[in-house]
Formats: structure tokens, C-alpha cells, sequence
């Protein structure tokens, strides 16, 4: 039997039940009705008003290269390092990166959505030319998108080891920040090169993603 998450605060027409992937069993279980990416809420059932996560996703324009992308990065590295602040960059696999912060238990959707929204803002006066600010797509004009809107109760990013619905089935595999300062590094990476001994290091680092620090809290 797989465990199931009934929303009482879903509005009609919204999805109520939820499936809670708490055991390899129920992955598996998934894939059998073609369940491919996995987008997870960051705050869990027994308070679902309280993330566990805050997310920085760095999306791209149409005209936003993977180096302006990296940058962006690095630059939200560099303030939360001055901030005493862990985070996580991810590959998305597509284009862009995400930086999950784990958190103690406490604030608010709307305060970590704030915190979030205060940091991107500072990044983006440093770098104008590669950030908009406009909610329309089109009137970005090609630039990127500090994303601090995904900070939302039943707002999800996609999952740390998940596989996008691409060719190649690209896989958003979480890295350490050294890796982003590899000139090679891709922004893809294949289910092939997620070879059992390269998993087993690289879980370790989703792992060290999953204890907040003392100074995390927004």
C-alpha cells in the first residue's frame, strides 16, 4: 500500500491526494503508470505551511547563456557565504540552476518568499544587464529570471535526481560548487553517467543538503 496525503485545503478542481514517496517501493510504483519527472512539495505533510527548503531558481532567457547562468550562481554563492547561509546548486537539466537552502522548520512560505526575493533582488543590481524583472515572458527581452516566486505552498521545483522529459532524459543532478567552477562543467548529465559509484558520492552531497545550519533560518 503506498502512502497517500489528502490535502484538506485543496479548493475544488485542485488535486487533493497526493502519493508520499517515502520508500524505493513507491518510486517504482510510479514508474509503472509512466511517472518520470518528480516535482516535490518542500514542506511535508504534518506541516505543510512550513518549508523546509528556500528555493533560488536561476531561469534563463532565450538569450541567457550557461556562463551568464553560472555567474548568477556564483554570485548568490558569495552573498549567502557572507551571510553564513548553506545552500545547494543543482543542475536543472535543461538550462538553468537551482540553489535549495535547507532550513529549520519555522518561517512561513511568505517569509522565505520574502528572504529569497530580498537576496535575488541585491544579485540582480549587480549584474542589470542579465537580469529582468517583468513578470511576462516576452517582456523580459531574452534575460533571466531570478525565480524567488517558487517559495509558494504547493509550488514545486523539480527533484534532486529526477529525470526530465527530454531527449536523453537529461537528469537534475545536485553538485557541489567547485563543480561550477569547472570549465567543463554540463549542464546535463545522462542517466549513463550516473554510474552506481558516481550516485553513491553524489548522494552523499544531496544528503549534506538536507540539515539546515544554525544560520539558515530567513
Amino acid at each position: 500500500m503506498v502512502t497517500r496525503w489528502d490535502n484538506p485545503e485543496a479548493a475544488p478542481g485542485e488535486t487533493s491526494t497526493y502519493l508520499v514517496a517515502d520508500e524505493a517501493a513507491a518510486l517504482v510504483w510510479a514508474a509503472n503508470f509512466g511517472a518520470l519527472e518528480w516535482h516535490a512539495w518542500t514542506s511535508r505533510t504534518d506541516r505543510p505551511h512550513q518549508p523546509t527548503y528556500a528555493l533560488i531558481d536561476l531561469d534563463p532567457g532565450a538569450t541567457t547563456q550557461w556562463e551568464d547562468i553560472v555567474l548568477l550562481a556564483r554570485l548568490h554563492r558569495d552573498a549567502m557565504h557572507h551571510l553564513k547561509v548553506r545552500g545547494c546548486p543543482k543542475v536543472t537539466g535543461r538550462r538553468g540552476i537551482q540553489i535549495w537552502i535547507p532550513i529549520a522548520r519555522g518561517p512561513s512560505f511568505e517569509e522565505t518568499r520574502s528572504w529569497v526575493e530580498r537576496l535575488s533582488k541585491t544579485i540582480g543590481k549587480v549584474v542589470p544587464e542579465l537580469v529582468s524583472w517583468k513578470w511576462g515572458v516576452r517582456e523580459r527581452g531574452g534575460l533571466a529570471w531570478l525565480d524567488y516566486t517558487q517559495n509558494a505552498i504547493n509550488k514545486t521545483l523539480v527533484a534532486p535526481y529526477s529525470p526530465r522529459a527530454a531527449p536523453g532524459a537529461p537528469v537534475s543532478t545536485p553538485l557541489e560548487w567547485g563543480e561550477l567552477d569547472d570549465p567543463g562543467c554540463d549542464r546535463t548529465v545522462s542517466p549513463s553517467a550516473l554510474c552506481s559509484s558516481a550516485l553513491s558520492k553524489r548522494g552523499i552531497r544531496s544528503a549534506n543538503c538536507s540539515t539546515p545550519s544554525s544560520r539558515c533560518r530567513p
